[in-house]
């Protein structure tokens, strides 16, 4: 399955910022 770079680019970079919220959360909740 070869994605094109761009839309790989996007998707990744959506992972990114959902994992980071979520983390950003569990940070907060557990300061």
């Amino acid at each position: 399955m070869e994605l094109p770079r761009t839309q790989y680019s996007q998707e990744f970079r959506k992972e990114s910022v959902k994992f980071f919220k979520e983390s950003g959360l569990t940070l907060v909740e557990a300061a």
